[in-house]
């Protein structure tokens, strides 16, 4: 059985006349639409289909959208900063409840309103200016002030963008600093009245890297150090270098205290680049790691060399002070018992003289010991009761010479003298001046032990003061020394008591004069005298 289906047919015919005939003839074409309408209705559904999917995901986006601006809203208006969005012309479009609230106008009002109103200094001209770079830069920052609109100004950092959403735009959020200048103003205050105070106190400031062993320092530290600029090293290595040998020990202990405790503190000698010696204090803090290991210290440094000579001198009175009271009765006790032995001695030498060599030596000895011991009651006296200098016009290189013959120099010390200008005239006391410079070259002497060179200069400074030298090439004083051997009973020798430096000093000072001393061990001792010299008479 044969099945029959239906299908749908699109027909279409045209009118034929044969030639030579009367009887024309229909032609037709016949064509199947079934497959055709398929088609279009499978294409009509799948628009429709695509018309719904770009209406759900236009949907979505203004959805989107819409929660991106309440976002935006929602942040701006909450922000802690301000915000305002201006056109280019400088007119506010928009501007948030932060800055409303600091700037003191509402948004109504800020609307109605253009930034030039707002600025605390500038015209309109000056906001086109500060447009326009904006413009060409794309971005701002700065600090500037606005007005408030109680008219009081407020410091504010802005930060200010460039955008061409919804047109050209821009935008400046806001952040009042008023507080932080305030802040930086005191600290800035404060900074400067320690800095007064650092430099009132003489205070040297430093901070010493343990690890790489560099320091940061102001330039009060490098100066209490004998620089007048900072130098470009600065370490510890360097500083103990500068510490005076005998004091290294001492210190190295209180920074091996310090990285155990956190507190540094010591006094100790230093040395100037020009060999002068100096004291000084420190204090410090170690700071540590997180594990506790010291890696920096901290602290401060101050010359104390006022102080310490002060407390020289405080000490120096004081035992001037105690010899004052027993010099009159030692003078006393002693002087008397020494006549009688002095004159019973040159009774027997003269009784005895010639009869026995042993016996004369030990007279010789007797009254040389005599001789000695008067010497030491007259330098006691002449140290706590010298009196004021009576001041003539002398002639300097004279009386050093007449010192140099009374001092006995021994003809196994080789004396050189210089003295390139003569007539270098001083106001002094005779007396004194020639004790003084007795007692030096006495010292120079017993230093040298019977050999050696002693030198003796004398010329004119730069700055119009005399300047006497006494070099001797003895064995030179210990560093530790340099500072006391001007003292009262500071002596290392194994004879005297250490009277004679002091009465130099005390009579050079007493003449408007400086006495220093200078020695490196081995290299034998100088000391050096200055006083002020007449620029007329005599020059």
């Amino acid at each position: 059985m044969t099945t029959k289906k239906a299908r749908d047919l699109k027909a279409s015919g045209t009118r034929v006349r044969a030639p030579g005939k009367d009887l024309a003839e229909l032609a037709t074409v016949s064509h199947d639409i079934a497959e055709r309408e398929r088609a279009e209705e499978e294409l009509r559904k799948y628009r429709e289909h695509l018309e719904a999917l770009v209406e759900q995901r236009t949907r979505e986006l203004r959805e989107t959208e819409e929660k991106a601006e309440r976002k935006y809203t929602t942040i701006l208006q909450t922000a802690l900063d301000g915000f305002w969005v201006n056109d280019l012309k400088g007119r506010i479009l928009d501007a948030n409840d932060s800055y409303c609230q600091m700037i003191g106008y509402s948004r109504e009002e800020l609307l109605t309103m253009n930034v030039a109103d707002i600025k605390a200094y500038g015209s309109p001209d000056d906001v086109a200016l500060h447009i326009n770079k904006v413009m060409r830069l794309g971005y701002d920052r700065c600090e500037t002030r606005h007005r408030r609109k109680d008219g009081t100004p407020i410091e504010v950092e802005v930060s200010v963008n460039h955008t061409d959403i919804g047109g050209d735009r821009i935008i400046e959020f806001v952040r009042d600093i008023t507080e932080r200048k305030k802040a930086q103003e005191e600290l800035e205050e404060n900074r400067r009245r320690l800095d007064i105070a650092i430099e009132a106190s003489q205070i040297g400031i430093w901070e010493l890297d343990l690890i790489s062993d560099t320091s940061i320092r102001n330039l009060k530290h490098d100066q209490i150090f004998g620089y007048e600029e900072l130098l470009a090293e600065w370490g510890g290595k360097i500083f103990f270098e500068h510490i005076v040998p005998e004091d290294r020990p001492s210190v190295k202990a209180a920074f091996d205290e310090a990285m155990k405790t956190g507190r540094l503190f010591f006094e100790c000698r230093i040395i100037w680049p020009d060999k002068s010696i100096h004291w000084i204090t420190a204090t410090g803090k170690a700071l540590g790691d997180s594990t506790g290991e010291p890696i920096k210290m901290l602290g401060t440094v101050t010359d104390i060399s006022e102080r310490k000579l002060m407390q020289e001198k405080l000490l120096a009175s004081e035992r001037l002070a105690a010899l004052g009271q027993l010099s009159g009765n030692i003078s006393h006790e002693l002087r008397t018992p020494l006549s009688v032995i002095a004159s019973s001695v040159y009774y027997l030498q003269s009784a005895l003289k010639g009869n026995d060599r042993k016996v004369e030596e030990h007279l010789e000895r007797i009254k040389n010991n005599v001789d000695s011991a008067v010497a030491i009651i007259d330098s006691l006296l002449n140290l706590t009761r010298l009196k004021p200098p009576q001041l003539e016009r002398l002639d300097l290189t004279a009386i050093i010479c007449d010192a140099i013959a009374s001092a006995k120099v021994p003809p196994t010390l080789s004396l050189v003298r210089d003295f390139p200008e003569q007539g270098l005239l001083v106001d002094a006391d005779r007396v004194q001046l020639s004790m003084c410079f007795k007692n030096i070259v006495k010292n120079a002497v017993e230093a040298m032990e019977g050999t050696g060179t002693l030198t003796v200069t004398v010329h004119r400074t730069a700055d119009g003061q005399a300047e006497i030298s006494f070099a001797d090439t003895g064995p030179g004083i210990p560093t530790d020394n340099l500072t006391n051997m001007f003292q009262p009973l500071f002596s290392t020798k194994a004879k005297g008591i250490g009277f004679g430096l002091s009465i130099a000093k005390m009579i050079v000072e007493r003449h408007g004069g400086i006495i220093e001393a200078k020695s490196e061990l081995g290299k034998g001792a100088t000391i050096v005298i200055r006083f002020p010299v007449d620029r007329g008479e005599g020059k």
